[in-house]
């Protein structure tokens, strides 16, 4: 299957393009619907997920434009990783919708979805800007790497050392991101 750029797909989903779309289900649902199965759902479950992540995005496209650093799929993923962990600790299966039709139960979820994104999108952009070390430690803490490996993944002395890097990272990024404009007009 060809790999396309992340411009493709915003355009495509912006415009309502189907040939794009045929190829974001084609080429991204069978992932999410893995992911979501794993962490305990159903198919239904992850294609409810998927469209409430794509109708967000559209919705989002129209009044902006969307910055990725990373990939459109890291992207989709992440955003759909999310939805499904706030649907699930919520216990709310009722919203998410059958196969061949999705109804939201009001336009909360999308108005949710676009909040959470725009605050993924100051996130990613701030924790491009921190160092390559910290984005090591911090993305390796984040998966819940134990204190020991990272300590011998990324050559310190002791796990002390690694639970004051992560600290020290971790403010590094919290002070990028209060600094950034976004965040006080989004956020705050």
């Amino acid at each position: 299957m060809q790999k396309y750029e992340n411009q493709y797909y915003l355009d495509g989903i912006k415009s309502g393009n189907s040939k794009v779309l045929e190829n974001i289900y084609s080429e991204f649902l069978p992932q999410i619907k893995r992911i979501i199965i794993k962490d305990g759902g159903t198919a239904e479950d992850a294609e409810g997920i998927f469209n409430i992540c794509l109708t967000s995005f559209f919705v989002r496209l129209q009044k902006t434009s969307i910055n990725m650093s990373s990939n459109f799929q890291a992207y989709l993923i992440t955003a759909c990783r999310n939805q499904w962990k706030k649907q699930f600790q919520k216990n709310t299966r009722e919203r998410v919708i059958k196969t061949d039709y999705m109804e939201l139960k009001g336009k909360e979820d999308i108005a949710d979805m676009s909040l959470w994104q725009e605050r993924w999108d100051i996130y990613e952009d701030n924790f491009q800007k921190i160092s390559e070390n910290c984005q090591k430690v911090l993305a390796l803490h984040l998966k819940k790497t134990p204190a020991k490996v990272i300590m011998k993944e990324l050559g310190y002395s002791s796990e002390n050392v690694v639970a004051q890097r992560i600290f020290k990272c971790k403010k590094s990024l919290i002070d990028l991101i209060k600094k950034d404009q976004r965040y006080g007009f989004r956020i705050g």
